[in-house]
């Protein structure tokens, strides 16, 4: 029995789970305390801050992010934007 081959099917995912996948992995990111959050009293960055802490762009198949996070107190902030390697 010949299996054929089929025509590849399209996936969507929510802009939402894209968000929610981004934000969990970047919690996992040892040093990283939380999210920043929109503060009520203005914004620090001297932009608007995400509701959630991150900002997806979306252009056909690419997906970048930038994002808005809370080093923990002590923690070398170059070190936490390195690429992840085995420590």
């Amino acid at each position: 029995m010949a299996i054929e081959a089929q025509a590849w099917g399209e996936v969507r995912v929510a802009r939402q789970v894209l968000s929610t996948i981004v934000i969990n992995t970047a919690l996992l990111i040892p040093g990283v305390s939380r999210m920043h959050n929109r503060q009520p009293e203005g914004t620090p960055f001297g932009h608007e801050v995400p509701r959630q802490g991150v900002s997806l762009s979306i252009k056909e198949n690419t997906v970048s992010a930038d994002l808005y996070i809370v080093v923990s107190s002590g923690v070398n902030i170059v070190e936490v934007g390195q690429p992840y390697r085995k420590r």
